[in-house]
């Protein structure tokens, strides 16, 4: 999936300026020593790690939210009642 996604970025073109999303920005990277855009071989590792690293983030926050709910028996009643 992510090894097909950087080239279907980069064939819509560059991104607007007004564009602040984390593919813009990774897109925009140009290489210090030559100032050409960044290779493929480059982008596709860190989209990689930021996906992975915001999968691992979530993770361990909801684990943690819902530890701290468990912990507090009138939290848990009104959060119940607010699914339920």
């Amino acid at each position: 999936m992510l090894l097909c996604s950087v080239p279907k970025l980069k064939a819509k073109g560059p991104p607007a300026d007004d564009d602040d999303s984390l593919a813009a920005h990774l897109l925009r990277i140009r290489d210090p020593g030559t100032g050409q855009l960044i290779s493929d071989d480059w982008l596709l590792p860190q989209i990689s790690v930021m996906f992975w690293a915001g999968f691992d983030t979530t993770g361990n926050t909801m684990a943690w939210t819902l530890y701290c709910i468990s912990q507090h028996p009138e939290v848990l009643s009104t959060v119940l009642s607010c699914l339920l």
